[in-house]
């Protein structure tokens, strides 16, 4: 029922601010804080008036109309008007005490007894019976002790959007922001928050000044009030009246100060004050002032509170004085104490016999250690043998194991030689027969080493550098001839070095790369059938940069840079990088009909996404398995734009076009554009918007382009240069992704870089960065036989497409959901070796 009321309540602020509020995480926190404050022990129900109250409080709202909603909960109707009497007043002070006891701050505000404050409020409205709205509000407004927090909580937000024209007298910051405390001492003094809660004074401003706080602008009243004030202290410095609080202080049961008879009598709201205990005559206790509108001075008070507690702690309290404050308790705080004594002396009971039990075991022990240390004594001679032998064995396989180690070392320094050997002697044949052809990277550097200082990380960079030397060996022999037998004699050269790399054990692959591609890479009876990867438009810049370049998904592209994988990542996490990901499939959906035609593909609820927002769903399978995983953008200018994975362009666009054939045979109007001739640039890391804003024209405020909204615009204001920005990523950071045209990508990522922030990532990186983030891969995590539910993606459904059950899949989906997977993807985090 509870979550029936949140969800009601929050999907309605939802629709008046939906970029604000995500119902899901918003329902379960409240749900949560609800559970803490109200049902601590888990029963499983609340009372309706606990969270009526508790919602109430913390809304937005004017604090009067919370105070008056707060009346209307206890109120009875007595004589034709609204009234509380005792018992109603103590239950709703009872509710709303709760809240600050859940923190911990519950003797702050009056202690958990809510008695001195009905006795407050009724002593104000002068009626022992029943106390009316008026009355209540009129008391309230005086900030009783034990409510103080909710206006303070008021104060904090208006605070917020506050400015005032005037300049801290301490760090001179100017405009002040928040709150402002001016002084009633000096003139022209003002103090900002931030050194009024660090503390800070200077020669002519201390703390023990009287202050004056604003949470809002000031107006001229104000300040002429404060002028007089301020001349008023000024004249009569040496006759200062003793500071005064800003609330109607309350007794309560962590009062020392108070006795029996005063606890029971309780003095005029507006002279309320704590007196001093007879019996404790050298505690000194301000009187406070009838008037609550001056300035407070609450850092004294509680300074002098400290030193009470502290002359407290000191002496022992009187066995009379026990009596009393023990009488002060009410009847269900002494019942929880005395049933947490009984507790604590049946658990000193068993920890007594606990401890005499090990007492008793640890004697024994000592008996038979005795025995033992006797009978060890007797056996030295055989020990001693023992050792020498378990040490003999001990150094026996230490010798073996490094009479294997060098032999492997031996193995793998024959083989870098004979494999050297080799390149040389095709270096050599291919110089004579194709002089126009040169390698573009010497590998020499690493087959000139020594053989005596060749080591394992020596291996990894001679074989990326022969990965290196044998994809550029085998374009220039696979390159076409002008006659047939010089085809076939590069054919017959591909085939030899790919199949001998092969047969050596496959170093390359130390390095990550596959070498699949080279063994049937040329064919004596045909044309070679290697296919040269697609590159990006970056594909000279990453060269030119000491990219590191790889295949991956038919393209080539950088793994890394100078910089190493981890040093990167760890780049990307405290300032930005930039990755090329221009090798993604782009593509958009035209037409009346887009929405209608790409929901019957996708599990996203497109028809209620607002416009220029994005979303990462699925394409699903009849099975209910995931095609492919996509962010799909509906645009204000006619188009839905879809970036999905490389991997499986392919597959995706043979998909599109299926169903494209299908919707127009059913008369939809639709129709899909592939972007070939469109890079995209993901700029990811917390300053990537800092990075980003002065490129961008002054209408996009990217402070206010939320996660996975998207903007189309100019980059650097210049209309040659149109690119769409999607707040969005691949990392688990902030950041961007701009989907720009080929002939200006360099441009605009030089203009980046320039920045100096920024630096240039890889797809090394890039995946260490999606896996930390707990972000699938396809392929790799999700692929055509698993479903959303079993792949943990089932948030990407939405409610709408789960009532209609109208995406692919539905049926075997939505039975997951309901009686659980059989398998399901989960993280693993490490928490050291």
């Amino acid at each position: 029922e509870i979550l029936d009321y949140l969800h009601k309540i929050f999907e309605k602020t939802s629709n008046e601010h939906p970029q604000l509020i995500n119902v899901i995480s918003t329902v379960d926190l409240t749900l949560n804080w609800l559970l803490n404050i109200y049902d601590i022990n888990r029963t499983g129900t609340i009372r309706l008036l606990s969270m009526k109250m508790a919602l109430a409080l913390l809304s937005r709202g004017y604090i009067e109309e919370k105070y008056r909603y707060l009346f209307s909960l206890g109120a009875c109707i007595n004589n034709n008007r609204e009234v509380l009497d005792r018992q109603r007043l103590s239950v709703l002070f009872q509710q709303a005490i709760v809240i600050p006891k859940q923190l911990g701050e519950v003797a702050a505000f009056g202690g958990s007894s809510v008695e001195p404050s009905v006795q407050s409020c009724f002593e104000y409205a002068h009626d022992p019976d029943v106390i009316t709205a008026d009355d209540f509000l009129e008391w309230v407004k005086l900030e009783p002790q034990s409510l103080v927090w909710l206006p303070v909580m008021h104060r904090l937000a208006a605070s917020e959007v506050a400015k005032h024209e005037a300049r801290c007298n301490i760090c001179k910051v100017y405009p002040i922001l928040g709150f402002r405390y001016r002084s009633l001492r000096h003139f022209n003094c003002d103090i900002c928050q931030n050194c009024f809660f660090s503390g800070k004074q200077t020669k002519i401003f201390k703390m023990a000044d009287p202050l004056q706080e604003y949470y809002t602008e000031t107006t001229s009243s104000e300040d002429i009030r404060d002028f007089f004030r301020i001349f008023k202290n000024k004249v009569w410095a040496k006759t200062r009246k003793t500071p005064k609080l800003g609330y109607l202080p309350l007794p309560h049961v962590f009062d020392n100060t108070l006795s029996t008879s005063e606890q029971q009598i309780l003095s005029s709201p507006t002279l309320a004050s704590p007196i001093t205990a007879p019996s404790e005559p050298h505690i000194e206790v301000a009187q406070q002032s009838s008037s609550l509108t001056e300035s407070d001075d609450e850092h004294m008070i509680i300074a002098q509170h400290c030193k009470n507690l502290n002359n407290a702690v000191n002496k022992s309290p009187h066995p009379n004085e026990r009596v009393v404050r023990s009488t002060s308790l009410d009847h269900e705080e002494r019942i929880e104490l005395e049933a947490i004594i009984c507790d604590l002396e049946d658990e000193n009971r068993l920890l007594q016999n606990e401890y005499e039990r090990l007492c008793q075991e640890h004697r024994e022990q000592s008996l038979i250690l005795n025995e033992q240390q006797e009978q060890l004594l007797f056996n030295d001679n055989q020990l001693e043998v023992y050792n020498d032998r378990k040490m003999l064995r001990e150094a026996k396989q230490l010798r073996q194991h490094k009479i294997k180690l060098e032999q492997r070392m031996k193995i793998l320094e024959e083989h870098n030689k004979q494999l050297g050997k080799q390149m040389k002697r095709s270096k050599q044949l291919l110089s004579k027969e194709s002089p126009i052809h040169t390698l573009r990277r010497p590998v020499d550097r690493n087959l000139e080493r020594q053989p005596n200082l060749l080591t394992i990380d020596n291996l990894f960079h001679m074989a990326d550098d022969l990965n290196r030397a044998i994809g550029d060996l085998v374009s220039v022999i696979t390159e076409p001839q002008s006659t047939a037998s010089s085809n076939f004699y590069h054919q017959i050269m591909s085939s030899i070095l790919a199949r001998t790399l092969i047969k050596r054990g496959l170093i390359l692959q130390c390095r990550g790369v596959a070498l699949s591609s080279l063994k049937g890479s040329a064919k004596p009876d045909g044309a070679a059938a290697v296919q040269p990867s697609k590159r990006t438009a970056l594909y000279n810049f990453h060269v030119n940069n000491s990219g590191r370049m790889v295949s991956f998904c038919g393209w080539t592209l950088p793994v890394q840079y100078s910089a190493s994988v981890i040093q990167s990542h760890l780049y990307t996490r405290s300032h930005a990088s930039i990755f090329d990901v221009s090798h993604m499939l782009q593509v958009k959906i035209k037409g009346a009909d887009r929405v209608r035609f790409f929901e019957k593909l996708v599990v996203c609820d497109l028809e209620n996404l607002p416009e220029n927002c994005a979303s990462l769903t699925l394409y699903t399978n009849e099975n209910g398995g995931i095609l492919d995983d996509l962010i799909v953008t509906k645009t204000n200018d006619g188009y839905l734009f879809v970036v999905s994975n490389a991997g499986r362009a392919t597959e995706d666009l043979a998909h599109l076009h299926t169903q494209l054939a299908k919707a127009k045979r059913q008369g939809l109007d639709v129709d899909i554009e592939v972007l070939s001739d469109q890079a995209l640039l993901a700029l990811q890391g917390p300053r990537s918007a800092e990075i980003l804003q002065p490129y961008l024209a002054s209408s996009v405020d990217l402070s206010k382009v939320h996660f996975m909204q998207s903007r189309l615009t100019n980059f650097n204001n210049d209309p040659s240069i149109p690119c769409r920005i999607n707040r969005s990523g691949y990392t688990g950071e902030d950041g961007f992704e701009i989907s720009i045209s080929n002939d200006n990508v360099e441009r605009v990522l030089n203009t980046l870089l320039s920045s100096g922030v920024a630096q240039m990532a890889g797809l090394g990186p890039r995946d260490s960065l999606r896996l930390e983030a707990g972000l699938c891969l396809y392929g790799n995590d999700i692929d055509e036989q698993t479903t959303p539910v079993e792949a943990d993606l089932t948030w990407t459904i939405a409610k709408r497409r789960r009532q209609l059950a109208d995406f692919p899949g539905a049926k075997v989906i939505l039975d997951q959901i309901e009686k659980g997977p059989p398998r399901k993807r989960v993280g693993i985090k490490s928490t050291g070796s």
